[in-house]
């Protein structure tokens, strides 16, 4: 990305979503070059590049070049939305597939996927409160989280309900998580992600 002509490179999966002038929102997939990217700071920033790269991980990541010229920016809805690199403060980019976002948020087309370890914690941490706005969700489209949900009540389908969760240990309901990442085909990266923060928001409390 640039600001004054000085190339700024970012770093995107293929589905993360940038505002694009005229167009609203694209995914890194189908930006091309000279799109004009929505800024904080009004300049708009522009595609000089864009080239695959291939992580360990075994996922593609974009690495594309941005240019900012002097121009007034769309407007446009900002909600759920944020800012990335520091040319002009930053390109407008929304949370994408497989991104971890707060429960809270509306992701449309996406739904937020707060996973069956929000469940087990509420009843096995103290002061942990499910489906609270700020606990953390990965990003899912329809189809999968659906694919999640049937998972688990497949999981339910041969127990005693209510599910008693003060006899469900950590590491089942892990495995629960695991199985219903499993049914909606989520990748390991993407898992790592949502447990990370799962974690950090849980040691918050």
């Amino acid at each position: 990305m640039t600001g004054s002509k000085v190339v700024e490179r970012l770093k995107t999966t293929r589905q993360h979503p940038f505002f694009v002038d005229g167009k609203g929102w694209l995914p890194a997939g189908g930006l091309a070059i000279g799109n004009a990217i929505v800024t904080r700071a009004g300049p708009r920033l522009f595609v000089k590049s864009i080239k695959w790269l291939r992580r360990a991980e075994g996922y593609a990541v974009y690495n594309f070049e941005v240019e900012a010229l002097s121009s007034k920016a769309s407007d446009g809805e900002h909600t759920h939305s944020y800012f990335v690199g520091k040319a002009s403060g930053g390109a407008w980019v929304h949370n994408g597939h497989y991104d971890i976002a707060r429960y809270g948020q509306k992701q449309p087309p996406f739904e937020i996927h707060h996973g069956v370890m929000d469940v087990w914690a509420r009843f096995n941490i103290p002061g942990y409160i499910r489906r609270a706005s700020d606990g953390p969700g990965i990003v899912l489209t329809a189809t999968e989280h659906a694919a999640t949900k049937g998972a688990y009540n497949s999981w339910t389908a041969g127990r005693v309900r209510p599910i008693d969760w003060t006899r469900v240990s950590g590491r089942e309901a892990q495995e629960l998580s695991e199985v219903m990442f499993d049914a909606a085909g989520v990748p390991s990266w993407a898992r790592k992600n949502y447990y990370k923060a799962f974690h950090k928001y849980i040691y918050g409390l």
